[in-house]
């Protein structure tokens, strides 16, 4: 079946309708064929068709059982499986260097199912053809040949086990698996992983926002809790100042001006920390990349725009806790200033 299907090879009794069928023989003897043990889904009879056996939810019924191990390519080495990766050497398998396949020549040969060609008693394999490689994609790590259908259904396939189109704009992708469901049919897309993963990431964002309002709530306290006790420090100072001859007002921007300053620093400093702790943590999961052959990985990703709200935003907390610490320092009389201890 596509998409990886597996079962366990048993000993057991021996059959006759295959060559594996009494290929083993017991302690005592005793002639033994090879079965396989899996779940399979359920068919039954009816006259010269089959028909689903469903279950009380209506989707096919599924049955552990053993079947003959016949028309079963079997590769005795474990090696029926291939899966390409980038250490793999593509010309173990076609002997075809994957840098220089555009334009290659090669044979093969394809093995019909009956689920394939209903009217087959058995597996049967066509003769060899030879095709010239137009384009390589990269996708996925298990190798894929695609050849044009006409080949085919020039062999009398008439089912198919899975179909994969492409959409030529993204947009159209909806509609499209809308009339394939709509046949009954199921459909699977690249988009629903891409989806999944945007989901993911937008609630580790709402958790990871909600923590930072509640630690840009603590820091506002902090911040005006310093600026109201650094106002009553300098008490004398600002009576000082204002007999010296400066006005209220200007008092009051001074104390705006360091609660500006002040907000604007720790934004700054809080950016800079959070882009240092990410590429911290890119360069420690970068080791272990680089040990399992992935390679350098990049996990931060600061965008501009962000840096600029955060800064925007730390800035409008200083101007908003420093108002209140600005304007008593405008309420101080300069006598009662010098007056203070």
């Amino acid at each position: 079946m596509e998409g990886g299907y597996e079962g366990v090879e048993y000993w057991g009794e021996s059959y006759q309708e295959d060559e594996r069928g009494g290929e083993g023989r017991s302690v005592q003897g005793v002639v033994l064929g090879r079965w396989i043990k899996a779940p399979y889904p359920l068919w039954q009879k009816k006259g010269f068709n089959y028909e689903v056996v469903y279950d009380s939810e209506r989707i096919q019924e599924w049955r552990e059982g053993y079947i003959a191990e016949v028309g079963v390519m079997v590769d005795e080495d474990a090696s029926s499986y291939i899966e390409w990766d980038d250490d793999t050497d593509y010309g173990t398998v076609l002997g075809i260097d994957v840098n220089k396949a555009v334009g290659s020549t090669f044979e093969i040969g394809f093995v019909i199912l009956n689920t394939l060609k209903p009217d087959l008693d058995r597996t049967a394999e066509s003769k060899p053809t030879v095709y010239t490689v137009s384009a390589v994609i990269e996708e996925g790590s298990t190798p894929l040949v695609y050849v044009p259908l006409g080949d085919i259904v020039g062999l009398g396939t008439t089912n198919y086990s899975q179909v994969k189109l492409v959409a030529k704009d993204k947009s159209d992708l909806e509609k499209i698996r809308q009339q394939i469901d709509n046949l009954g049919y199921k459909t699977a897309s690249v988009a629903d992983t891409v989806a999944q993963i945007d989901r993911l990431f937008g609630t580790a964002r709402a958790v990871l926002a909600t923590f930072g309002l509640v630690a840009l709530a603590v820091a506002s306290l902090g911040m005006f809790n310093t600026l109201t006790v650094s106002l009553m420090e300098r008490t004398r100072e600002v009576g000082i100042m204002k007999a010296m001859g400066m006005q209220s007002s200007e008092v009051k921007e001074l104390f705006l001006a360091e609660a500006m300053a002040m907000g604007l620093l720790g934004g700054v400093f809080g950016v800079l920390t959070g882009f240092l702790a990410g590429k911290l943590l890119g360069i420690v999961l970068s080791t272990f990349a680089i040990v399992k052959g992935v390679g350098w990985i990049d996990i931060s990703y600061i965008p501009p725009l962000f840096v600029v709200f955060v800064l925007i935003l730390s800035f409008a907390v200083g101007v908003v806790t420093g108002i209140y610490p600005a304007r008593r320092a405008t309420k101080i009389s300069a006598l009662d200033a010098l007056r203070y201890e």
